[in-house]
C-alpha cells in the first residue's frame, strides 16, 4: 500500500468515527477546508442545521474545536 493511500484511509476512518451511530444524524449545511499550507496541515470546518460547528484536524485525526451557536450554520 502506498503511503498516500494509508494516509487517506486514516483520514476516512477518523471522519467515520466522528459520526456517532447512536446519535441523531444532523444535516451538514456548510463545509470549508483550511490550514492547508503544507501536507502536514489539513482541517475541515463543518456547520450543521442544529448550530453545531466542528473543526476536524485530518492529519492528527482529532476534533480540534467544537461549539454550538444555537442556530443553523450555512455558508
Amino acid at each position: 500500500m502506498l503511503p498516500e493511500e494509508d494516509t487517506a484511509r486514516r483520514r476516512l476512518d477518523f471522519c467515520l468515527r466522528c459520526i456517532d451511530a447512536a446519535a441523531q444524524v444532523r444535516d451538514c449545511w456548510a463545509v470549508a477546508f483550511g490550514d492547508a499550507h503544507s501536507a502536514d496541515s489539513r482541517v475541515v470546518a463543518a456547520g450543521y442545521d442544529n448550530g453545531d460547528v466542528k473543526l476536524l484536524d485530518l492529519v492528527a485525526g482529532k476534533l480540534r474545536f467544537e461549539t454550538n451557536v444555537s442556530n443553523g450554520v450555512c455558508g
